[in-house]
């Protein structure tokens, strides 16, 4: 998890510091005023999600990497600790960028992410099963991705129980259903992936009634979010999933490849949707991260969220097929990159160098977490090899 951890930091800083237009020599006092100011609420929603959403995963892997498993609180406090340096230190580091606008309300934002992520792993700490005493690595490694999508579909994070907002909730699947092709399939696979993530975790118990139930909190969960709907394709591609779950797949001996082909063919159909030829050839960006971070940050988050479900699935998928070296990275790799080049030719596209980059990142975090563990489907679970 130290891996993840390194690539979530190094996340922040690049993300914090992004377009790294320096400038030492011109008048900063405006910007070192507005370092002083709180600023709590001048800043957009979006603004503030981004902010504490950014320092979430610090938090919940700082506390785990840097603690021990007697020690998880300290390594709490320690995490904290360094969060809160790294996001005072980015803030004055943005003094010198003129792009950029340094506030501590950014940084008590940053702080709420760092809490929110840390007592998120204090109970997931707490969390005991009969037969799973401890999680290992990789039983962490599945409950990091299984969080990533429950945070795409539960973005902003902001409940009610205004009869309002549950019923904007709940127009687009009552009132205006609408289904398409592309979402059922969409949805299907990965609430099937957050299913075979679930049996890594929990082993066989959790092919039972548990997947039911995951599934029907976290569209009840949706319902009381702002800003947030439940449409048909949702509805329907968990119940897809569900049926599919039960009628056999989940005992399925060809579950990983048949899992590792339709979410291939999820992300290459959603890369090249919609399919409308460019009049001239886009231009590649190689800049990491550039259309994200000039965008709106709520709209970014959520969008990087749902790719780290979908690629990290992926990069999962393919590790679990034991393919060795280089296939690895050719088969999860691959496609990714082929999708950014055809995007060139492509309208309502911005080809850049992020999804490619952010599939080596994966890989290179789970990559030696997966080597170790030896899996045995139907028994026990994975276990790792020690």
């Amino acid at each position: 998890m130290g891996r993840f951890f390194a690539i979530v930091v190094g996340f922040i800083i690049y993300g914090s510091l992004y377009p790294f237009d320096f400038s030492l020599s011109a008048t900063k006092v405006e910007a070192w005023e507005a370092l002083q100011s709180l600023r709590l609420f001048q800043r957009s929603f979006g603004d503030m999600v981004a902010n504490v959403g950014l320092f979430v995963p610090f938090g919940l892997l700082g506390t785990y990497v840097l603690g021990t498993q007697k020690k998880t609180a300290g390594g709490f406090l320690l995490a904290l600790v360094l969060g809160v340096s790294l996001a005072l230190s980015l803030q004055i580091a943005q003094v010198y960028l003129p792009s950029r606008i340094p506030s501590l309300g950014d940084v008590a934002w940053n702080s709420v992410g760092i809490l929110i992520g840390g007592l998120l792993h204090l109970l997931l700490e707490k969390v005991k099963f009969p037969h799973l005493p401890s999680l290992t690595s990789i039983q962490k490694a599945a409950a990091f991705l299984i969080l990533a999508w429950i945070g795409h579909r539960l973005d902003p994070f902001v409940p009610s129980l205004d009869v309002q907002v549950i019923k904007d909730s709940l127009k687009p699947v009552l009132l205006f259903p609408e289904v398409t092709l592309l979402g059922l399939l969409s949805n299907g696979v990965s609430w099937l992936m957050v299913f075979h993530l679930l049996g890594v975790i929990l082993g066989p118990d959790s092919r039972n009634f548990l997947p039911f139930s995951l599934t029907v909190s976290i569209l009840l969960l949706e319902v009381c979010i702002i800003n947030n709907v439940v449409s048909a394709n949702n509805v329907l591609g968990a119940l897809l999933a569900l049926i599919a779950w039960w009628l056999g797949f989940r005992d399925s001996r060809w579950r990983v490849f048949f899992l590792l082909c339709m979410l291939l063919t999820v992300i290459l159909w959603k890369g090249l949707d919609p399919l409308v030829l460019a009049t001239v050839p886009r231009s590649f960006s190689w800049f990491p991260f550039s259309a994200s971070l000039i965008g709106d940050p709520h709209f970014s988050m959520g969008v990087l969220i749902q790719k780290l479900f979908l690629y990290g699935s992926l990069v999962w998928l393919v590790l679990e097929t034991k393919l060795q070296g280089p296939f690895v990275i050719l088969v999860a790799g691959g496609p990714i990159a082929s999708l950014e080049i055809a995007q060139i030719y492509l309208s309502h596209h911005s080809p850049e160098i992020t999804d490619p980059l952010l599939v080596l990142l994966l890989i290179f975090a789970l990559w030696p977490i997966m080597k170790r563990t030896t899996w045995v489907e139907k028994e026990r679970g994975p276990t790792l090899d020690c």
